[in-house]
């Protein structure tokens, strides 16, 4: 009885243990194979935590679309919304402000979620503040299948609003944050989210503009902008330097000018009372204010080169062709020009002159950089000097090198005293009242090589006068 009750246990295993054993490999390599996950199985799921809610999802190779919304009960703004799984942080910097109730799609680019059909499994945390509260932070979790891309907004409808000038109607229309999708997919209806950018950037230009402008006024800070200096030269000499180009008064001015542009902007942008092309159109007008004073004003200066004593001497061509371009614009005769190449030789025989010159590199708020040398000339004339004279400054014309300087593209008169140009070639001109010194200040707005530094020369005449009488 036992044998066979032994025998049938036998015959049992040997019939259905072989489907066991297939069975249980079979089970194996589904699940190895990643035929039967525990990923797949796992449903898709958004979950936050209490005072956000997730109400749709979305997840690709390269980007999570979440649908939020405010269940808190009060206002709140969403700063930051960040996403993090195995592939690392990507996280999305959107400032959204929602009223109780309120919803929005915040879309978190720059992911390295997975390929497409894998499952995606990652952590939630969302940066807020409620209104005059401090800044707060809730987790949440996320799980979902990877899917291929796809626009959160219509480049048709998109398009449409843009040429129609609708695009301010969007989100009242297909739903809260679809105007910013337009903008983020298809690069359409952004000249709000351009403008903001382009603002905020241009705040915090002129925030740094402001600390420069105080440091220019700050001994101590001066001292630490000089160290920095190949050019030998002391605070008192930086100073002075920066008083010739008015950089800290012309950048106080631009940035206030600026601040004052930017609110006008914002002023604008939210108007009710203007049509949309009014609203463009003094917009861009103020922003070509905003670009000018940016182009030009002077920000920083930097003096690569200082020559101290310039050569002052003379030589009787150079005296010869002021004489002459003077004479020539005077319209003086043979006579008159003689008697004032006489009474100019006297002067000039009486006059020394210092002259000191500085290579600069000029930053500008724009950024931009452009080279130009400063050149000092003091002029003393012993003895008593009555009656005007001429200060004239002549300079090679290929002092840069090119061959090509021209004195109403080239110079900057730098001080208050009126310059005359007298050639462009060029000779430049000041005059001067019953005084026994002079000082004239001027930059070439280009780099001098300091090989040619010495190539301007200092003359100093009388005032070329008719006096013959023409028959």
């Amino acid at each position: 009885m036992n044998n066979k009750s032994g025998q049938t246990t036998s015959e049992f295993l040997m019939t259905y243990g072989w489907v066991i054993i297939v069975l249980i490999v079979t089970t194996g390599s589904l699940f190895y194979f990643k035929v039967f996950s525990i990923d797949r199985i796992f449903p898709d799921k958004c979950f936050i935590s209490a005072g956000i809610s997730c109400l749709d999802f979305s997840v690709e190779s390269s980007r999570v679309i979440l649908s939020l919304k405010n269940t808190h009960g009060e206002t709140l703004t969403i700063h930051e919304v960040k996403v993090l799984s195995d592939g690392g942080l990507c996280s999305e910097k959107q400032e959204a402000t929602l009223e109780n109730n309120d919803r929005n799609v915040f879309t978190i680019p720059s992911c390295n979620n997975g390929n497409v059909g894998q499952k995606f499994k990652g952590g939630i945390k969302i940066s807020y503040t409620l209104e005059g509260k401090l800044t707060h932070s809730i987790d949440g979790t996320l799980f979902a299948n990877i899917v291929a891309g796809s626009a959160v907004s219509s480049q048709e409808i998109c398009l449409n609003s843009e040429i129609s000038g609708q695009c301010s109607n969007l989100n009242s229309i297909y739903g809260w944050n679809y105007k910013y999708m337009c903008c983020k997919e298809h690069n359409i209806c952004c000249l709000e989210e351009r403008l903001d950018a382009y603002l905020s950037a241009i705040q915090e230009e002129m925030k740094t503009a402001r600390s420069a402008a105080n440091n220019l006024q700050d001994p101590k800070a001066l001292q630490d902008i000089i160290s920095e200096m190949s050019a030998g030269i002391s605070v008192e000499e930086y100073n002075s330097t920066l008083e010739t180009l008015k950089v800290r008064e012309s950048l106080s001015s631009a940035v206030n000018a600026i601040e004052v542009l930017v609110e006008e902007i914002l002023n604008v942008k939210t108007s009710s009372y203007e049509d949309n092309a009014t609203k463009i159109a003094s917009i861009n007008t103020k922003f070509n204010q905003i670009k000018d004073l940016r182009n030009t004003t002077v920000v920083s200066v930097a003096i690569t080169h200082l020559e101290s004593k310039l050569s002052v001497d003379l030589a009787d061509s150079i005296t010869g062709s002021v004489i002459d371009e003077l004479s020539a614009s005077a319209g003086l005769s043979e006579a008159d020009k003689a008697v004032f190449k006489q009474e100019s030789e006297m002067l000039q025989s009486k006059t020394t002159v210092k002259g000191k010159a500085q290579s600069l590199l000029l930053t500008f708020l724009n950024g931009r950089t452009a080279n130009a040398t400063l050149f000092e000339k003091e002029v003393n004339i012993s003895g008593i000097q009555e009656g005007e004279f001429y200060v004239n400054e002549f300079i090679d014309k290929n002092i840069t090198g090119g061959n090509d300087l021209n004195a109403s593209i080239d110079l900057t008169n730098r001080i208050a005293t009126p310059i005359t140009i007298v050639a462009e070639d060029p000779i430049i001109r000041w005059s001067f009242g019953s005084t026994q010194s002079a000082t004239v200040k001027y930059t070439i707005d280009k780099n001098v090589p300091s090989g040619k530094i010495n190539s301007t020369k200092t003359v100093v005449t009388a005032v070329p006068r008719q006096r013959t009488a023409y028959a």
